[in-house]
């Protein structure tokens, strides 16, 4: 009885033995086997991980907010022209209207207003192909070429005044002033309106009108009839007009600070109630 207990134990061991064997041979074969990209096998291999997909870290990614491109044609535009007789300008079109450019040279930054029937016939044929735009380019190169060289000189007449305005646009600077016998008139002549820098702004800026009025405030009709429309009730007193009669400021009063008044007057012709452009 001993011995077949014995055998059957011997016997149940080798089985077990065989069996590990089995196994243990099984598993080997799976590890030498290819595995295939892609595949299941892939996913299910202990401590395998599929390669990430290259990227590539040199390529730059799209910027999120480029600006969009200049449409062509849009002025202003550098570009060099050149004359009827050949000879080329190197600059920026600031401007067209009809047949006309505004035009700043780049070598001394200098302003004009070209026909484009003075330029090459290339530039004619590309100029001509561009839609009119930034007039008021033009327009203010025209009115600046008007004021060079010009000197603002005290007018006495109001007629005369609105004319010069009306040619150069600019508004009247008006004063009603006794500087013979008013000290704030005095003080004001000396101080502000007898200045280089008041007349340079002014050369630029205004047109200038000064009624005299006499110590005992007799006017002429003309001036009276001024004084009576601006409520004029002191000296000195300043009005200042566009070229087409429209109030901008009044103040009745002398000043003594020049760069303040200089100041002032910048605002006052910048301001909603003027027809006066920066220049």
């Amino acid at each position: 009885m001993t011995k077949i207990i014995v055998g059957l134990v011997i016997i149940a061991i080798a089985a077990l033995y065989f069996q590990s064997k089995e196994k243990l041979a099984e598993k080997q074969t799976q590890d030498k086997a290819p595995i295939a990209m892609g595949s299941s096998a892939t996913a299910t291999r202990p401590g395998f991980a599929p390669p990430e997909k290259p990227t590539n870290s040199l390529m730059p990614s799209p910027p999120q907010n480029a600006p969009a491109a200049k449409k062509a044609g849009a002025l202003p535009m550098e570009r060099n022209v050149t004359d009827a007789q050949g000879r080329a300008l190197q600059g920026i079109v600031l401007g067209k209207a009809s047949n006309t450019i505004g035009f700043r040279r780049i070598a001394d930054q200098k302003e004009f207003v070209i026909p484009i029937s003075r330029l090459s016939s290339a530039d004619q044929a590309f100029l001509q192909g561009i839609p009119d735009q930034n007039r008021e380019e033009i327009e203010r190169i025209v009115a600046e070429q008007k004021l060079n060289g010009r000197i603002a000189r005290w007018n006495s007449d109001y007629e005369f005044a609105m004319a010069e305005a009306k040619k150069y646009n600019l508004p009247i600077y008006m004063i009603f002033t006794g500087p013979d016998w008013c000290p704030p008139c005095k003080s004001m002549e000396r101080n502000i309106l007898n200045t280089t820098e008041f007349r340079e702004f002014a050369d630029r800026r205004l047109v200038l009108l000064k009624i005299l009025v006499p110590a005992k405030g007799r006017l002429s009709p003309e001036n009276k009839a001024l004084a009576a429309k601006h409520s004029v009730d002191s000296y000195p007193f300043v009005v200042i007009t566009s070229a087409n009669g429209k109030h901008i400021y009044q103040k009745a009063g002398g000043y003594d600070d020049l760069p303040a008044y200089i100041a002032m007057l910048g605002r006052e012709l910048a301001g909603p109630g003027s027809e006066s452009a920066d220049r």
